[in-house]
């Protein structure tokens, strides 16, 4: 009996273990999205069978996405490619002191020529305001990492550039240049998180710097005395706390926590108000660094979120200009170095802005001189396109 049944054994408990992951992947919710990988999962196709090719991909896409302890195998996956010392993991690069770096597409051209016609004709109906594009790096080309193929970004931070320069009005500012010219290598390191797509407060004030300094050589800022590094308190948060970089996420953290956190904030908060919207001031900790207390910080925690609308007023600011910021999550740690400067500051995302004003609105309604744009090479934003055309 016992020799008719041990030959049996093995597809029995196969299909025993199938059975138990069809049951479970049919009882469990669906999940919405995937920490390891950073995007939406795909949920339950609606039955449409006019396109029944198109239906048996969407299916395969839904059983892909939510298999059961999918996110399990995926982390065991990376561990075992982390283990053997692999360098391209799951379209992250990780190069030999530890830098996670994310993969790059070439900008649609087309995206770009309409944004830079929408911004042309904004530059040219609002001579009232004086417009700014400040082109930031982006970590790839920053850190210059000879694992990488550079030409997608220098050719997207070129192709940006050049279609930006053609704007009559427009002052550009490219900082990528700047900054690779001012600082070494090695100093370039020291701006950027390991596990982070984005840069850390140290990278975003020297670009802050670099940004105003080049609105002063172009005229902009005449007789004002730019805020330097001593004019802010300076704090190391790494010893004290573990950093959570959006691209260690993708890989449940199995890359090390502990790394540098440098912060720094106003030294002067007197008479600074933020507002979240209206005219009722709020709490600085309502916006900025609103985490600054857990023990786990992440890019937002540090500075601030990526907020629709906000702004705030520096009556002893350095220059009496009124400034908008159109932006992505680069500018984020700039909003301190900005405050200190700029009279008032109007901070926009536009991915979740909300309030009623279009952009002629926003200079009317509070009085704004200087429209301020702050993305890196590589975002061609459509949201910022459809800003512009209202």
């Amino acid at each position: 009996m016992k020799r008719k049944i041990l030959p049996l054994l093995t597809p029995i408990l196969f299909f025993g273990f199938l059975s138990v992951l069809l049951v479970w992947a049919l009882i469990k919710p669906p999940g919405v999205s995937s920490g390891a990988e950073g995007r939406a999962l795909a949920q339950k196709p609606v039955k449409d069978l006019t396109d029944l090719p198109a239906l048996i991909e969407r299916c395969n896409d839904y059983v892909a996405d939510q298999f059961p302890m999918r996110e399990t195998l995926l982390k065991l996956d990376s561990a075992a490619q982390i283990y053997t010392g692999k360098r391209l993991i799951r379209g992250i690069t990780v190069d030999a002191e530890g830098y996670l770096l994310p993969q790059l597409y070439r900008a649609d051209p087309a995206q770009r020529d309409a944004m830079v016609f929408a911004l042309d004709d904004q530059v040219r109906a609002l001579p009232q305001a004086d417009f700014v594009y400040a082109v930031l790096p982006q970590k790839n080309t920053m850190l210059d990492s000879p694992l990488l193929d550079g030409r997608i970004s220098k050719a997207n931070h070129q192709a940006l550039c050049e279609a930006l320069r053609r704007v009559n009005g427009l002052h550009v500012l490219d900082l990528e240049t700047t900054l690779t010219a001012r600082y070494s290598l090695s100093e370039r390191r020291d701006f950027y998180y390991r596990t982070d797509f984005h840069w850390n407060d140290r990278g975003a004030f020297r670009a802050a710097e670099a940004l105003a300094a080049g609105m002063q050589e172009q005229g902009l800022l005449e007789g004002v005395t730019l805020p330097t590094e001593a004019d802010f308190s300076w704090d190391e948060l790494g010893g004290t706390h573990r950093y959570l970089g959006d691209l260690n996420r993708r890989f449940s953290y199995l890359f090390p926590t502990q790394e540098g956190i440098p912060h720094y904030t106003l030294t002067e908060l007197h008479g600074v108000q933020y507002f979240a919207g209206g005219d009722t001031p709020v709490a600085r900790e309502t916006l900025i660094g609103s985490g600054l207390a857990d023990p786990e910080l992440d890019y937002n925690k540090i500075s601030t979120y990526n907020l629709g609308f906000y702004r705030v007023c520096n009556p002893n600011a350095r220059s009496a200009r009124r400034v908008l910021i159109l932006k992505d999550s680069l500018q984020n740690p700039t909003t301190d170095y900005f405050t200190e400067l700029f009279s008032e500051v109007v901070v926009v995302d536009l991915r979740s802005y909300e309030e009623p004003y279009d952009l002629n609105g926003l200079i009317a309604q509070y009085d704004l001189d200087t429209v301020l744009l702050m993305f890196h090479q590589n975002n061609i934003s459509a949201e910022l396109t459809s800003f512009l055309l209202q």
